[in-house]
């Protein structure tokens, strides 16, 4: 059984079938869309299966921000609706989204499972699908929103996906495949749409999400039929880290930056070759898997490269990155030469990290500045640099002797 938490949550993946985007027509509540969302986001890239999902109730009320003390009615009225509001694709099927939604009073947990019938909607997609972080329609106020934003994020992901240089999208939006899609009320009039709806999203997109929309009406005759909707690109107003690859790099740097003094180096993603890291600098490296092995350094071409798989990866979902573990460097001393790299290379960024100099992170050497902690060691030529947390100057030293000398007249 998964359980979600508000900390996985937050920066958890949405990934479904365009077709339940532009063609699938339900009309749940805002909170039934957002443990929906939930449950969606819940499910694994690598899952040919659903299983059995839980949330916590705390969790769910501080995503969505619900403040009801009545937990039983709010139970409930959002089990009620995923269990008894039913998506149509056509005009003749009708599916549900779960078939289990088991709640004991008092356990805090609400367990579901998804309906079979939904897998080829939400299970090993490889094609004609959206992704996008749940942090942007966690903090929208309706579902109609939550339903519009989809939809304009998904126009925006095919529109701009051959072309980086294309900063926008235009799409038509016709009012009554609104009211069909969102299963909008009867009674609400166009400007009733237009109020509630189209209006909020304007707003409330820019203010909390990675795009923001414009629109201008087209008529036919005296009544408004279309909504001719711009989608852009919105990082200043963004929440996701995914909006862009800057933002992931900025992202990742601080989520996975290592504490030198408590020997913690997070790994943000692990491959056969060895993991992920970033050091004290927010530089990328590979550190080496095996106690034997030499970490692996990258200059910037090389660097950017990878960043760039990180991030491409993460967002079509190919990969998931590690969760935040207090993850500590071997510190047995490895008895190996180390590697060099040739003299007349630059510190900038051609210098080489070696794993074996990784049990002496975190250990504190005393300056005239003060006491730091090792945070890094790089192999210039003929000598080593010392790296400090948080400090741009280095220490340099001869070798591994002088190294463990200074150490020692530190404590």
């Amino acid at each position: 059984m998964d359980i979600v938490t508000v900390k996985e949550n937050k920066n958890n993946i949405i990934k479904k079938h365009q077709e339940l985007i532009r063609n699938g027509r339900y009309g749940l509540g805002t909170l039934a869309i957002k443990a929906l969302s939930m449950l969606i986001s819940m499910v694994k890239v690598t899952d040919t299966d659903f299983q059995e999902y839980a949330i916590k109730l705390n969790d769910l009320k501080e995503l969505t921000g619900v403040t009801s003390k009545d937990v039983d009615s709010y139970v409930n009225t959002m089990t009620t609706q995923l269990l008894s509001n039913p998506f149509m694709i056509d005009d003749f099927s009708k599916l549900n989204w779960v078939t289990i939604a088991k709640y004991e009073k008092g356990s805090n947990i609400v367990t579901f499972e998804i309906h079979r019938d939904l897998k080829p909607y939400l299970l090993e997609l490889k094609n004609n699908f959206l992704t996008y972080n749940i942090a942007n329609i966690l903090v929208l106020k309706s579902a109609y929103l939550i339903r519009l934003y989809e939809v304009c994020k998904d126009q925006f992901a095919v529109g701009t996906r051959y072309s980086n240089k294309q900063s926008s999208v235009v799409f038509d939006f016709k009012i009554a495949d609104i009211i069909k899609q969102f299963n909008v009320p009867k009674g609400y009039a166009y400007k009733d749409i237009r109020v509630h709806i189209i209006d909020k999203a304007v707003k409330q997109f820019k203010e909390k999400t990675d795009i923001q929309i414009s629109y201008t009406e087209i008529k036919l005759g005296r009544k408004v039929d279309t909504l001719h909707i711009t989608v852009k690109e919105n990082n200043k107003g963004s929440n996701d880290y995914m909006s862009s690859k800057k933002a992931f790099v900025a992202w990742v740097r601080e989520r996975y930056k290592p504490d030198a003094d408590k020997g913690i180096y997070p790994t943000i993603f692990e491959i056969e070759d060895g993991k992920y890291r970033v050091d004290g600098m927010g530089k990328l490296y590979l550190s080496a898997n095996s106690e034997s092995g030499n970490a692996q350094d990258f200059d910037s071409t090389e660097a950017n490269k990878k960043w760039s798989w990180l991030y491409e990866n993460t967002k079509n979902c190919s990969i998931k990155l590690n969760e935040i573990s207090k993850e500590r460097m071997p510190q047995k001393q490895l008895q190996r030469t180390p590697k060099t790299v040739p003299p007349t290379q630059s510190l900038f960024p051609a210098d080489e990290l070696i794993s074996n100099f990784e049990a002496y992170y975190g250990k504190e050497i005393k300056t005239k500045k003060g006491t730091f902690s090792i945070t890094r060691i790089a192999s210039m030529g003929n000598e080593l640099h010392i790296y400090f947390y948080n400090q741009d100057a280095y220490l340099l030293v001869k070798n591994i002797t002088e190294l463990e000398e200074i150490i020692n007249k530190s404590t």
